[in-house]
């Protein structure tokens, strides 16, 4: 199985209900199965999406850093359970951001000994034969990222980050 992140859009009434309950990880998944809602899952390429948009692993997130905070979120809610959210505001900087970036660029930079040497998630890079996958994979996760945020700014609303 493995980690995977997965994001999930809420409005801010959402939002403060669920910080206000003590099971957080528990809420999300039952708001998760009883509504309908924009959710992504970028399964376990949000390490490596960290790493080629910031230069280092998200285990090391950089605060108040838009490229860091759009893949591990702004504000965290949960360390156990690694449960983040970014409020409005920030989702409305995210697909600024987002937009403007040329992610084929940073696929160029994409090397598979670099991840082996920077221990990310997950540890594939010893497969050279599966970089050209990696790469497609990595561009449709930015893309649906991207596309993500970019509709959660549109209605105005919050995001939950959950990498477990």
């Amino acid at each position: 199985m493995g980690m995977r992140a997965c994001y999930m859009e809420v409005n801010e009434d959402q939002l403060q209900q669920l910080l206000d309950n003590d099971n957080l990880l528990e809420d999300i998944e039952e708001l998760s199965d009883e509504e309908e809602h924009n959710e992504i899952d970028i399964d376990k390429m949000w390490d490596v999406l960290h790493f080629l948009l910031t230069g280092i692993s998200a285990t090391e997130p950089i605060e108040d850093d838009p490229l860091s905070e759009l893949i591990v979120g702004e504000i965290v809610a949960d360390e156990e359970d690694f449960i983040a959210y970014t409020t409005p505001q920030k989702v409305q900087e995210f697909a600024r951001v987002m937009s403007e970036i040329n992610f084929a660029d940073d696929l160029k930079k994409f090397d598979m000994q670099k991840c082996k040497e920077a221990d990310l998630y997950p540890n594939i890079w010893n497969r050279d034969e599966e970089k050209e996958y990696i790469i497609e994979e990595l561009s449709g996760c930015f893309e649906k990222l991207k596309n993500f945020y970019r509709e959660a700014a549109e209605h105005g609303h919050a995001v939950l980050v959950s990498i477990y």
